[in-house]
């Protein structure tokens, strides 16, 4: 297991958005999100790992 820590600037959670959308982000890596700020960016990219089913 990979644990990343990331922070929640708009640019990492687009690079993981995109990761998520073509099933790229292997299961063995869960990153810990550090939610700098609360914007749209950051709550669509925490849905999509809840629709995903992503740890």
């Amino acid at each position: 297991m990979y644990f990343p820590y990331i922070r929640g600037k708009q640019f990492d959670l687009l690079a993981l958005k995109a990761l998520l959308e073509q099933d790229r982000l292997s299961e063995a890596i869960q990153p810990i999100i550090e939610p700098v700020k609360q914007s749209k960016t950051f709550w669509t990219t925490i849905d999509l790992f809840q629709k995903k089913q992503h740890p």
